[in-house]
């Protein structure tokens, strides 16, 4: 079990963030990011994606070992990437169709009863400046459904209706949630995100590589 840095005392408010006996707060919308997105995002864009099916005598097959093909990053923030590994929606049959459902969908946050599987790459802190707003806006284009949860001025506290499972395959991160509780992660510890207000801070020196499945969810209105 992961517990806060009780004794951090980190204050870092030209980066637009502050850290207080192991508690988060924003402190600027302009925050520092990694310069150098060929490294950080090499990993995860050339990874392989196994997909399995059926043929036409119901015999199990490979129907791709490729990249996949619907992958994000940004010149607003270098060293991001986001790749959309598989999605669904709604109740599956199964033999699935041989189409890639990531191609054609809609949000990047599954409606009930649907998917969405992706990795992501979140670049370190460095001396790059980070424009939030622009990053956003260019969000907004690549990765609907999901840009539109995020909250100004610097979009990083998020919440979608969804139940969300994520580990940490590299690098470290840090998970921030409400009233600026934090928890520091590793390679190998896990999420469950059920539908709660978050954000995703890498305050390491490496890029962190992390791998989500969404899954849709109906959310209590009070």
């Amino acid at each position: 079990m992961v517990t806060p840095e009780r004794s951090s005392m980190l204050r870092c408010t030209e980066r637009g963030f502050r850290i207080t006996d192991g508690r988060f707060s924003s402190a600027l919308t302009s925050m520092e990011t990694t310069a150098t997105p060929n490294e950080s995002t090499l990993s995860i864009l050339k990874s392989r994606r196994i997909v399995t099916g059926h043929d036409a005598a119901g015999k199990s097959v490979f129907v791709q070992t490729a990249p996949a093909p619907r992958a994000i990053t940004s010149t607003a923030f270098p060293g991001f990437a986001m790749v959309e590994l598989w999605s669904t929606d709604g109740t599956q049959k199964i033999p699935v169709s041989k189409s890639d459902p990531t191609v054609s969908m809609i949000s990047f946050v599954p409606p009930l009863g649907g998917s969405r599987f992706r990795m992501v790459e979140f670049p370190p802190a460095s001396k790059g400046k980070f424009d939030a707003e622009a990053f956003h806006q260019d969000l907004l284009k690549k990765a609907p459904g999901l840009a539109e949860t995020a909250e100004p001025p610097d979009y990083a506290m998020h919440t979608t209706d969804s139940v969300d499972y994520g580990i940490v395959i590299s690098g470290q991160m840090t998970l921030v949630l409400d009233d600026q509780r934090i928890v520091d992660l590793k390679p190998g510890d896990c999420v469950i995100q059920n539908g709660t207000r978050h954000a995703w801070w890498n305050r390491g020196r490496r890029p962190c590589v992390m791998a989500f499945v969404l899954v849709g969810a109906m959310r209590k209105r009070v």
